[in-house]
């Protein structure tokens, strides 16, 4: 038995097929990409109330922040003119946790602060512990005796001389210290300076008056930390594009400490290294020829 199926039926089944394969490739290739791309950008953009804004608040998890040192083998064969020998410490790893806190919203920009906590993970780092003792630079030593050089030279033998009132038992441009305090806590310069003599206080209020990143006050004395300035901390209040209105433009940053500009660089307003700009996220659909500039505020750039 034959099946037939008249001329007139076959032409609307062939025709009806044709219709359907162009009506995939058009919601192949044309609608769908364009309906996921936009409930892409929807997901990306910030927005209270949705998953994006909850993650944009506070980090579900942590980052891993490695450290590494190079502990200094021969500190007195340094000071008597040899090559350094050094070897590498580390990773001392530690969990870094980000959340933002005092969120306001207007129109399409949000500001707010952004807090960092570290916390060693002890797993990570193997046998390495923060109470490892190691051989390294005395940064705010160093960083005295440079700065004075650079002002005056002929106060380097005054300064030399009252460099074991101010640093006690760090009096060396070479320190053991442990991991955390290098780090964290902080070990003590300038300690009751007033006690000291003129000069001793002298020195350490100029050193009191440049505190901030790596050398902090605290109470009568300073601490020299390179990572407490950072440490259950927010370095000043960030303001960034929504993409509410322009969703290419989310996560922008605008502004830090509601200024457009710093004056770190020479040129003023007009320097391009004092342009405050950069990405706080990465937008949707990144392409290899894209180009993202990021903002660090410690060297305002």
């Amino acid at each position: 038995m034959k099946l037939i199926i008249p001329k007139k039926k076959m032409l609307y089944i062939t025709f009806s097929g044709v219709l359907l394969i162009i009506l995939g490739i058009i919601l192949g290739f044309k609608v769908l990409p364009k309906v996921v791309e936009k409930k892409v950008w929807e997901s990306v953009v910030l927005k209270e109330k949705t998953e994006q804004w909850d993650l944009f608040k506070e980090m579900p998890f942590p980052f891993t922040f490695k450290v590494y040192f190079f502990n200094v083998e021969n500190p007195e064969g340094i000071m008597k003119g040899e090559k350094p020998i050094v070897s590498e410490k580390g990773p001392y790893v530690y969990d870094l946790f980000h959340w933002k806190t005092d969120i306001s919203v207007e129109e399409e920009f949000i500001s707010f602060y952004d807090w960092t906590n570290f916390v060693f993970n002890k797993q990570a780092s193997g046998e390495l512990r923060e109470d490892d003792e190691l051989t390294l630079l005395n940064a705010p030593f160093n960083g005295l005796f440079i700065q004075v050089e650079e002002i005056s030279p002929n106060a380097l033998e005054g300064v030399s001389s009252a460099a074991e009132g101010i640093f006690g038992d760090k009096n060396n441009l070479f320190i053991e210290v442990k991991v955390k305090d290098y780090l964290f806590n902080g070990y003590p310069v300038c300690e009751n300076p007033s006690d000291k003599g003129f000069l001793i206080d002298t020195v350490c209020k100029q050193m009191k008056a440049k505190a901030g990143i790596g050398l902090v006050i605290d109470g009568n004395r300073l601490l020299s930390a390179q990572l407490r300035h950072k440490n259950m901390t927010h370095l000043g209040r960030f303001t960034i594009n929504s993409g509410s209105k322009e969703k290419e433009k989310v996560a922008n940053l605008i502004k830090h400490e509601n200024a457009v500009n710093s004056n770190t660089w020479r040129g003023g307003i007009e320097s391009e290294c004092n342009r405050i700009k950069g990405v706080v996220s990465f937008p949707a659909f990144i392409k290899k020829n894209m180009r993202f500039d990021t903002f660090s505020e410690d060297i305002c750039r």
